[in-house]
């Protein structure tokens, strides 16, 4: 879903596609890591924050890797 969302983004930058669409792709592959992160870190499961966290990460990086 990252990688999809930053080839999106490049395309988006060549031709006319809509950047909304864009920002729909692309807090559909960052916010739910996000969101599980605070849940877990608000209960109290730390060990498994960081996997969400490093889901994140993960994904941020495909993003960043596929627009270059």
């Amino acid at each position: 879903m990252a990688l999809a969302s930053g080839f999106a983004g490049s395309l988006a930058l060549i031709t006319d596609i809509s950047s909304a669409l864009v920002g729909v792709m692309i807090a559909d592959a960052l916010l739910p890591p996000l969101v599980t992160y605070g849940l877990l870190l608000g209960s109290g499961q730390y060990y498994m924050a960081v996997g969400a966290l490093l889901l994140f990460l993960v994904n941020l990086v495909a993003i960043i890797f596929a627009r270059i």
